[in-house]
């Protein structure tokens, strides 16, 4: 009605194009308007137009031969001579009130027609070059949510087997998903468990954190991922940090989000696949709350070894595998939303070092703009920021239902090591203060977990030679042939402890304290 008021329709034929409007069940002009938005529909031409199947109420109309002339001779008036409209619409960016029945889905190259909930999908079984359109051949019918990009199609058989149709023309983007199931798409995201890695997102409009714009961009193929992870080995051993940014790469909307997680086996590559994990969860978590079908994403990061591994469609994750317990929970992810096509790209990191910021590509940009992220996360950590600090339950995976821990700390890999190493640590104790004579206080003064962190990297022959070699309680003992860490750890650390505290009592007993 908008289009009619600006060019300054009469009252009296606005009535009876109202009347004609309220009769087809259509709101905006994209209701009556081909996929494009460049044409209206030949059939809300006709004589007698059938209504569209409409999600609104409107008001029970019946018009008459007159005013349906009226309504045709009005079109005729606002377009040209070929029929089009003299300023196209743009894309969608509002779901319409009555759903669109025929899709395109580019990915497979098939096209679909829904009606209520049930699709039928037809694929091109032979191309013509006339008015009679290809044929398409029936392949199967699903229950299951379909989405694609809008067509219009001319019809000139519908058979099974040998369907003729024409696509008249294509919509340049998909049909937008309602804001109202977003608002809950951040629900659907937590419940997948892993609230730590969703607390920190950063949307270029912090009143809106709408998601359905990347689902748009999955199904056009412009959503691009990169990631980038963040560690300092001296400062916060136990930190690895990671973010990640998703771009619309058509309308250049981006999102970030950046986490932090704590574990002894925090590294840079574990950062890296963090990073990776992450993305995979967010993507599943947007697959299944919109119902989504085919469509595409392409991830990128700068660890060619992380990549590879995501990437890698194993039948079984090895229990060796550094990170095993992320990329175990990537592999199980894939295989779930089959219906997505993955591209994993590798982009060299900190180009900005040696390229000037407009001689960057889009995906180096995008990843020195996720090292800066991970980096304040890794700080923010550090400090113990009141949204960085450490937490007090385990940090449990997006989707991890099952963890092995060890002396409370979750094992990422093979726990056979750690298994060995909680044990040792029993068997060294029972052995110190049994026969050696250290008390429990004493032998808690130890830093044994710093000590096998130390050498459980020197060969095995030179933690025998150590052990063989070093004096305990001023005499050799031979009886430590072990080529272990932490055998290694106890005969080093006897004698610097028990120098330590038979000074600290000499010097208690001189001042005539009680020890």
């Amino acid at each position: 009605m908008g289009l009619l008021m600006e060019n300054n329709i009469p009252k009296c034929v606005m009535i009876k194009m109202n009347r004609c409007r309220n009769y087809l069940q259509v709101l905006f002009m994209s209701d009556i308007c081909t996929a494009d938005g460049k044409f209206i529909e030949r059939r809300f031409l006709n004589t007698n137009p059938t209504p569209v199947s409409s999600d609104l109420s409107f008001p029970r109309e019946q018009p008459t031969s007159q005013d349906w002339k009226v309504w045709r001779s009005t079109w005729y008036q606002l377009t040209s001579n070929t029929g089009s409209l003299r300023s196209p619409l743009g894309d969608w960016i509002n779901k319409p009130a009555a759903p669109w029945t025929w899709l395109a889905l580019p990915e497979t190259h098939q096209i679909a027609n829904v009606k209520m909930d049930i699709t039928h999908i037809f694929k091109c079984t032979a191309q013509s070059t006339t008015r009679l359109g290809d044929t398409s051949g029936y392949t199967h019918s699903t229950r299951q949510a379909v989405t694609g990009l809008p067509i219009s199609v001319y019809i000139t058989s519908m058979d099974n087997e040998n369907s003729s149709i024409t696509i008249k023309s294509s919509s340049r983007n998909a049909i937008p998903i309602a804001s109202a199931v977003t608002e809950d798409f951040w629900v659907t995201l937590r419940s997948g468990g892993g609230e730590w890695m969703w607390k920190s997102f950063q949307f270029e409009d912090p009143d809106e954190p709408a998601v359905d714009w990347i689902v748009q961009a999955m199904i056009n193929n412009t959503s691009l991922w990169v990631t980038d992870g963040s560690h300092y080995s001296q400062r916060g051993p136990d930190i690895s940090a990671a973010a990640w940014i998703v771009m619309d790469t058509r309308t250049g909307k981006k999102m970030s989000c950046s986490f932090v997680e704590f574990s002894p086996d925090a590294s840079s590559y574990r950062a890296e696949a963090l990073g990776l994990y992450s993305i995979h969860a967010f993507i599943q978590a947007l697959y299944n709350h919109f119902h989504m079908g085919q469509a595409s994403v392409e991830i990128c990061c700068d660890n060619d070894t992380a990549l590879k591994e995501a990437q890698g469609r194993k039948k079984r994750v090895s229990t060796r595998c550094t990170s095993a317990d992320v990329f175990r929970g990537i592999q199980k992810m894939t295989q779930e939303i089959q219906q997505i096509k993955w591209k994993y790209t590798w982009v060299k990191a900190h180009m900005d070092d040696i390229l000037e910021w407009t001689e960057l590509s889009l995906e180096q940009r995008l990843n020195v703009k996720c090292n800066e992220l991970a980096k304040m996360a890794t700080e923010e950590a550090i400090s113990g920021t009141s949204k960085r600090r450490h937490p007090p339950d385990p940090q449990l995976l997006p989707h991890e239902h099952i963890a092995v821990y060890v002396d409370k700390y979750k094992q990422t890999t093979d726990p056979a090591e750690s298994i060995r190493y909680s044990r040792s640590k029993q068997l060294a104790k029972q052995f110190l203060t049994t026969e050696i004579g250290w008390s429990s206080k004493q032998y808690e003064l130890v830093d044994w977990d710093s000590l096998h962190k130390c050498l459980k990297s020197k060969p095995e022959g030179f933690k025998t030679w150590l052990a063989n070699n070093t004096p305990t309680s001023a005499r050799p003992d031979f009886r430590c042939r072990g080529g272990m860490a932490l055998r290694t750890a106890v005969v080093q650390a006897v004698d610097h402890r028990m120098s330590e505290l038979n000074t600290y009592v000499d010097a208690r007993a001189g001042t005539g304290d009680a020890c």
